[in-house]
């Protein structure tokens, strides 16, 4: 079963941009990741939230080990307020294609 992953990080005031620009780059290796469904970067007014789905959850297993994190964790360094907020959750699909992410 898929499993999604919803992380939201709060920017520096000033650095909603860098934010999104580190999280683009790990993107380009992600996508390529085993078992990797969805990666993708939304903004809001003061945050970040990067909304990802994994084939399951030995594929979100293996991505928390993965040089990518590895790297993304240290370009956020000093950008954020605080801790990012990750959410790791399971679909409860709802109304077929249009219930799922």
């Amino acid at each position: 079963m898929s499993v999604v992953v919803v992380a939201t990080f709060y920017p520096v005031e000033g650095k909603r941009e860098d934010v999104v620009a580190a999280l683009e780059v790990a993107a380009q290796s992600v996508h390529d990741e085993e078992g990797c469904e969805l990666y993708a970067i939304h903004t809001g007014k003061d945050r970040v939230v990067l909304i990802e789905k994994y084939a399951d959850m030995p594929a979100l297993q293996s991505h928390g080990g993965s040089p990518a994190l590895a790297a993304l964790v240290t370009a956020l360094d000093g950008l954020l307020v605080g801790e990012m907020d990750v959410q790791i959750l399971r679909p409860s699909p709802t109304g077929g294609a249009k219930g799922t992410v």
